[in-house]
């Protein structure tokens, strides 16, 4: 398996597999992002979901049964772009960790 190195400007750290970031700066960035509910994914959010899964329940990209409802454009805390549902989309778990690898998460 080819390494690649960490993509945070001058750090000199193998990449973990399959992610941008070295563990250092990994933890880094998730530790400042907050708790999942701080991040707007509480109750109101799973209800939501199990909504938008009903109503779209096929993965966009493979046509698998989704079980993931994706921020088409990714929110990073904007709320109103968080709840705009025309932003949201159902993908399977494994096109959503493609795309969120893609996106550079």
């Amino acid at each position: 398996m080819i390494m690649k190195q960490c993509n945070v400007a001058g750090c000199p750290e193998d990449a973990l597999p399959g992610k941008p970031k070295c563990v250092r700066h990994g933890k880094s960035i998730n530790k400042n992002r907050g708790s999942s509910t701080k991040q707007g994914y509480d109750s109101k959010w799973q209800r939501a979901r199990l909504q938008h899964l009903r109503k779209e329940p096929f993965c966009r990209e493979c046509k698998k049964l989704a079980n993931v409802v994706d921020h088409i454009i990714p929110h990073r805390g904007d709320m109103a772009l968080f709840w705009d549902r025309s932003n949201w989309q159902s993908l399977c778990k494994a096109c959503h960790d493609l795309k969120t690898l893609k996106d550079g998460k």
